[in-house]
């Protein structure tokens, strides 16, 4: 059954996406805002959700690397003029391009 609505949900438009990497300085600010919230007892608390609005604000801004090179190191990707991704890879990591 479970695999039968996992089939299901993969089906619908829309219902896989691909997220960029959200910088360290964003999940720190939303990690410390996150403990901010839940260990303080007073108003001072609401100051944790500035910072988690901070850290949801600056996760878009980070900019994207000019070359990428894979795990084993038989993948190397760069980036052209217009922003596009162009892979150099070996037989052995098609999937890590895909």
């Amino acid at each position: 059954m479970m695999e039968i609505v996992a089939k299901w949900v993969a089906g619908i438009e829309g219902a896989a996406s691909r997220v960029p990497a959200i910088p360290t300085m964003a999940i720190s600010m939303i990690f410390a805002g996150g403990l901010w919230l839940c260990l303080l007892c007073y108003r001072w608390r609401l100051m944790g959700v500035l910072a988690i609005a901070l850290g949801v604000a600056v996760a878009p801004l980070v900019e994207r690397p000019d070359v990428l090179i894979g795990d084993n190191g038989r993948l190397i990707v760069v980036r052209d003029a217009d922003g596009k991704y162009s892979g150099l890879t070996s037989r052995f990591s098609n999937y890590e391009l895909s």
